[in-house]
């Protein structure tokens, strides 16, 4: 009799819990369909904030305007979507390859919204970035800016030019973070307004991830960066039990309620071009970098020597031009000679390249010269063993010399681009009209078995700010 009371016992108990699991089962599988509907409808929703925000049809950025709240499928909005002017304390976000500074694809974060803190500081007292391991091998720069807004640096736009003599760097060069340094922590002056920027200046290899973290003046409370130029509006909708919430952020019209209004921007010309039409934007300052390209390195005294080619040209409109390194010389002849320019409101003759050296227990290939300006290439480094030269940097870095064996002379380096900056003011340029980019080329080592390495392309870097 107790036997049978314990089966029954025991079955009754694995009744209940086989029970309780299928009651489980049910329930979630009865969420997963109403997060559909919820998910559906506030992403309705969402494309209802886009066309107010974009068609400024209602006041305050979207809040208030007439949402659909009830929908035919029992969902509904959990209140009226709200604008929100800070984004969450934590942010993720990647910076794709090929972002040099200056470039359209860097990551900017301002802390200050400008047009509503004019002349005070952004009330910030710590940010953390952290590179995020997701298999990328790829370093990442960091560089923060921090300005007086009432500062006048040399007539420089703060935050736009990485000449650390200008004062408005932080941390003047930027920071490195790469997957086995990958935290950087940086105390902010909470009397200045900060800027942000984030590069990925490889040209090859994977997009990288990282981890922003702000906080207050107290560096203890987290506190969101504001949306600048854009708006978000959060959005909650509910079905049942479900409730699903999404973020929306949409670019802002400018004052004049135009799309298509001017903002400020940049473009890079980095592939070698004989002409590539560039259309002036409107712009209330327009400033144009141009480094002409590497010269090759010269090769051995091999069975062919011989010297390296001249990099080839690069010029703004015709009239801002930096000429190409000259080629490296053969056999322990002189390196190539630096590339000047002119045109500009700086120009600057890019380096010689190095002369190859001989002796008897004492020899190398000549470097390359580095190209001319702040964020010209470094020339290829002389050899010490045998082999073709190193190329040059981008831009415009002189080709490396090549290396025969010990007792005999080596070629010398290509010689650096030069190297032109102008700044165009309102009227010196035709609003849409087309100005004609150049790039040029970099000269070719001579080919040999250790012949020399190939000077590095030039480059046109344009940017402007809103007029």
């Amino acid at each position: 009799m107790l036997l049978a009371i314990i089966i029954l016992s025991s079955v009754m108990a694995i009744s209940f819990s086989l029970a309780t699991i299928m009651f489980i089962e049910v329930r979630t599988s009865g969420d997963l369909l109403k997060t559909e509907g919820a998910l559906y409808a506030a992403g309705g929703v969402g494309e209802e904030a886009f066309f107010n925000i974009k068609r400024e049809t209602c006041p305050q950025s979207g809040e208030g305007c007439p949402y659909t709240t009830n929908f035919s499928n029992n969902v509904k909005l959990l209140g009226n979507p709200v604008t929100s002017s800070t984004s969450t304390p934590i942010i993720q976000d990647k910076v794709v390859v090929n972002s040099p500074f200056g470039s359209s694809s860097q990551k900017t974060y301002d802390f200050c919204n400008i047009s509503t803190q004019v002349g005070s500081g952004c009330g910030y007292g710590k940010v953390e970035i952290t590179y995020l391991d997701t298999g990328s091998n790829n370093p990442i720069m960091v560089y923060l800016c921090e300005f007086d807004p009432d500062a006048d640096y040399q007539g420089e736009v703060p935050c736009s030019n990485l000449d650390t003599s200008l004062g408005y760097w932080q941390n003047p060069g930027g920071t490195q973070l790469t997957e086995n340094s990958n935290f950087l922590s940086l105390n902010l002056n909470t009397a200045r307004q900060q800027v942000l920027i984030i590069t990925n200046p490889s040209t090859s290899g994977d997009n990288v991830y990282f981890q922003i973290k702000t906080y207050d003046t107290d560096m203890v409370t987290p506190k969101g960066l504001p949306y600048v130029g854009k708006s978000a509006v959060d959005i909650n909708a509910i079905n049942s039990s479900v409730g699903r919430k999404i973020r929306v952020i949409v670019p802002n019209n400018s004052s004049s309620g135009s799309a298509s209004a001017a903002v400020g921007g940049s473009q890079i010309f980095s592939s070698p071009t004989g002409g590539t039409p560039f259309t002036v934007p409107s712009y209330g300052t327009l400033t144009v970098k141009v480094w002409g390209a590497g010269g090759g390195g010269g090769a051995d005294n091999g069975a062919t020597p011989g010297s390296g080619s001249s990099g080839g040209q690069s010029n703004f409109n015709g009239s801002v031009i930096a000429l190409g390194g000259g080629g490296g010389g053969n056999e322990g002849t002189a390196g190539g000679t630096g590339g000047s320019a002119s045109g500009g409101d700086t120009n600057s003759t890019g380096f010689a390249g190095e002369t190859a050296f001989f002796a008897v227990s004492t020899f190398y290939s000549g470097a390359g010269g580095n190209a001319a300006g702040i964020g010209g290439g470094a020339g290829g480094a002389r050899k010490e063993t045998v082999g073709v030269g190193f190329p040059g940097g981008t831009p415009g870095g002189g080709g490396g010399g090549g290396l025969a064996a010990a007792g005999q002379r080596h070629g010398s380096g290509g010689g650096g681009g030069g190297y032109s900056e102008k700044i165009y003011l309102p009227g010196q340029l035709v609003v849409g009209g087309n100005v004609n980019v150049v790039v040029g080329t970099g000269g070719n080592g001579y080919s040999s078995a250790t012949g020399g390495g190939r000077g590095a392309d030039g480059r046109v870097e344009i940017t402007w700010t809103a007029p």
